[in-house]
């Protein structure tokens, strides 16, 4: 018998294949002009066909259960196809029978508890009593193979076939992977925890103060961003700033360390800087 976790992926593995044959057909039917708004449930008919079309030949595996090294194996021998045939069809038929019983105005009704605006037919109602219940039915069937290892597909327990691995040595599971996707999965979590909490302003104002600071008296620029100062507003040790820095600055902290020279600057402080004078006119001589 497989491995539980083989079991799972070669299902996975189907239903991606499927996914993408799916997406194909539709890019190549709108490719050579054929509408497919009609026909989508039949394109997924048609990709799931191609992906468990496979189970006729005689080695009866899918291309998931080939990339694992697993086959299907009953002691019936039409059992594994008409499995496949069931993957098939079966959702083909509930699909369209519920687009019949429900009808382009109805479609809602299947997801709604609202039945006083949107009431059901008696076939609505036994056809939502059925989808309910298989799904409680598939809930206990995954349930009772994690206990046992078998039947991973309601189907599959239905036609009494199971899956077993088409190599002597089972499958080996290499945790390091899972290992590395965990730490970095916590660690990560860890750093986007603490990220929030970290005050950026506060961490540069501590690192100004333990690195050296060299005297700097330009003031035409703002010795915070280094662009030209937007309402400039100077310190009491006389270098200039943008006022939205110096004010952003003292917010997040309770003031700032000058970076020119290191001298503690609080908001009271600033006191704002005249605008030049506008040039002078030209006159008529020049």
């Amino acid at each position: 018998m497989a491995l539980r976790v083989s079991q799972i992926d070669a299902l996975r593995l189907d239903d991606e294949i499927e996914s993408v044959l799916e997406e194909e057909l539709k890019s190549l039917c709108k490719a050579v002009g054929i509408p497919t708004e009609n026909w989508l449930l039949e394109l997924k008919a048609l990709a799931s066909l191609v992906v468990f079309s496979s189970i006729f030949l005689p080695q009866r595996q899918t291309y998931g259960q080939t990339l694992l090294n697993l086959k299907y194996s009953s002691n019936w021998v039409r059992a594994t196809q008409l499995y496949a045939l069931g993957r098939v069809l079966i959702p083909l038929v509930w699909a369209r029978l519920k687009l019949r019983i429900g009808g382009e105005s109805n479609r809602t009704n299947w997801n709604t508890s609202d039945t006083a605006h949107h009431p059901r037919t008696p076939a609505q109602r036994f056809a939502r009593f059925v989808e309910k219940y298989f799904k409680v039915l598939t809930c206990l069937n995954f349930l009772f193979f994690l206990r046992s290892g078998r039947y991973v597909h309601v189907l599959q327990r239905v036609f009494d076939i199971t899956m077993i691995s088409t190599r002597q040595s089972p499958r080996v599971v290499n945790l390091d992977f899972l290992n590395r996707e965990l730490l970095w999965h916590g660690f990560s979590e860890f750093i986007a925890f603490l990220l929030p909490v970290i005050n950026r302003i506060q961490l540069q104002r501590i690192v100004g103060r333990l690195l050296p600071t060299a005297a700097n008296a330009d003031t035409s620029v703002c010795g915070l961003c280094g662009e030209e100062p937007w309402t400039a507003h100077a310190a009491p040790c006389g270098h200039v700033f943008c006022y939205y820095c110096a004010a952003s600055n003292c917010l997040a902290t309770d003031g700032f360390d000058c970076p020119r020279c290191g001298k503690a600057v609080a908001l009271a402080q600033l006191a704002r800087v005249p605008p030049p004078p506008p040039p002078p006119p030209p006159t008529l001589g020049d």
